[in-house]
């Protein structure tokens, strides 16, 4: 990826906003003993390929908690790119911006790890930056789903109107995109994409409410992730 032989700086980016109305502080409560927000900080400092760590967070205690856990919070993102709404790939072009403005860094790629998605091991981040380093492509994990394209219906003014898909490319598969890995090069980018499909219901456990904290916690206590096992 890197002009030289030199090993590239690949930034693992963890976007972790204060407010969040569905479980409030989410990103920090406990999880197995440990804040949500670790989990994925873990998993990016035990990565051997990601050469550096950044939390971007609008709020004073879950930077605290990050650097706790090892990692870096240079600056606070603003609050108008902390909204229900905001754009987290705003968020991230924000950190990079302001890297680049104070340090002079710009790393060869990075990867957005969502905190909301606790169950991910150290090997599946290795091994999608190995794909980002040698492809250059975005490297996204995702879930393929059931849905072929069909007919919808929608309210309209006169009770219903259906839309319609098309029954064109009825064969082609469909997914969804999923926040355990969103890897991007930064220095020459090829247009590609790379999916790698998720089919472990652990690893898409998505944290948004209480209930799905309590999943997570009872896959926890039945032993069923294994941090440190391959991906």
């Amino acid at each position: 990826m890197s002009e030289s032989d030199a090993r590239p700086e690949v930034l693992a980016i963890i976007p972790a906003r204060g407010g969040s109305k569905g479980l409030p502080h989410k990103n920090i409560l406990p999880l197995g003993g440990m804040p949500l927000l670790a989990w994925s900080i873990r998993a990016a400092l035990e990565a051997t390929l990601v050469t550096r760590v950044v939390v971007t967070t609008d709020d004073e205690q879950i930077a605290a908690v990050a650097r706790d856990w090892g990692a870096e919070v240079p600056f606070l993102r603003p609050a108008e790119l902390a909204e229900d709404r905001s754009n987290i790939q705003d968020g991230v072009n924000h950190l990079l911006e302001q890297l680049r403005a104070r340090e002079g860094y710009v790393p060869d790629a990075y990867c957005v790890l969502y905190p909301t998605h606790p169950f991910r091991a150290p090997g599946l981040v290795d091994q999608l930056t190995a794909l980002l380093i040698e492809t250059r492509s975005k490297v996204v994990t995702v879930k393929q789903l059931d849905t072929k394209p069909c007919i919808w219906s929608v309210p309209a003014d006169k009770g219903h109107v259906f839309l319609t898909t098309g029954t064109a490319n009825t064969s082609l598969n469909v997914y969804r995109p999923y926040g355990l890995y969103e890897g991007k090069t930064v220095k020459r980018p090829t247009q590609h994409f790379c999916l790698h499909v998720i089919d472990d219901p652990i690893q898409m456990i998505d944290i948004d409410t209480k209930e799905d904290l309590r999943l997570a916690n009872a896959v926890l206590k039945a032993g069923l992730f294994d941090h440190g096992g391959q991906p």
